[in-house]
């Protein structure tokens, strides 16, 4: 019997489910001193973000499933001193994470936060100023599994839809693709761009001012992608001196 530790807050309904995998024990468990109790008997350690420590104490591990996406914050020098098989949860978290992006770009074309604040103080304001994604254009960096699927819906809600890819090549629902070196016009042309890159060394803190200056006054940058793929310096500065240019437009100052 294969034993395995499942480091994940999980509902009754699944947890049932998971049990019925024929040839595993599962040991499912938030509590950390009931996670090191049995990490050491366990031959599979399943967790959203597995945890460093466990792994070291992992004597019988020979398999990490991290169910993100990304793994550039999982110890993978360790996991292949050891040996230790990993995987990823690339593909999984398509749907939802477009059904994010397509709900932040509606919240912030209609305004909603103001709405939601003005329902807070019972205040009724027929001229909050709302707008719609219907006819805007999207720019999407990497066009993996959940950038084609934010393509898909935005393009079923009537959007033009860029993306930038290091390979060229048609995609469904995409009505233009520019190669890395043409990264520039995403973020000219678009009114939202999404980051959906992966972090690698090339991409560590590629949009910077490069890109984020070239962006439209009134566009919208959304990463929903690895953080580090932003310079947050640089997103600052650039935010700074955009509010002070409208407060120079709207005020005369």
């Amino acid at each position: 019997m294969i034993k395995a530790l499942v480091d994940l807050k999980m509902d009754q309904k699944n947890i049932d489910r998971i049990k019925e995998t024929p040839g595993y024990e599962f040991i499912i468990t938030k509590d950390k001193e009931e996670a090191e109790k049995y990490i050491e008997q366990c031959q599979v350690y399943i967790s959203f973000a597995p945890k460093e420590k466990y792994i070291e104490m992992g004597k019988n591990l020979k398999w990490v499933a991290a169910l993100s996406a990304g793994v550039d914050y999982i110890p993978l020098d360790l996991i292949k001193s050891k040996n230790i098989i990993l995987t990823n949860g690339s593909g999984i978290h398509k749907t939802h994470m477009a059904e994010y992006t397509i709900s932040m770009m509606i919240a912030l074309s209609r305004n909603l936060s103001s709405i939601e604040k003005n329902n807070r103080k019972k205040i009724w304001d027929a001229d909050i100023t709302q707008d719609q994604i219907f006819g805007k254009t999207v720019g999407i960096l990497g066009l993996g599994s959940i950038g084609s699927e934010i393509a898909k819906y935005s393009k079923l809600l009537g959007m033009r839809v860029i993306g930038a890819k290091r390979n060229i090549s048609d995609m469904e629902y995409v009505d233009k693709i520019y190669g890395q070196d043409e990264m520039e016009k995403v973020f000219s042309i678009s009114d939202f761009v999404v980051n959906v890159l992966p972090y690698t060394a090339e991409t560590h803190k590629i949009i910077d001012l490069k890109y984020l200056s070239k962006m439209k006054s009134k566009s919208y940058y959304i990463n929903i992608g690895r953080v580090k793929t932003t310079n947050e310096e640089d997103l600052i500065k650039i935010l700074k001196e955009k509010m002070d240019n409208r407060v120079n437009l709207e005020t005369g100052y």
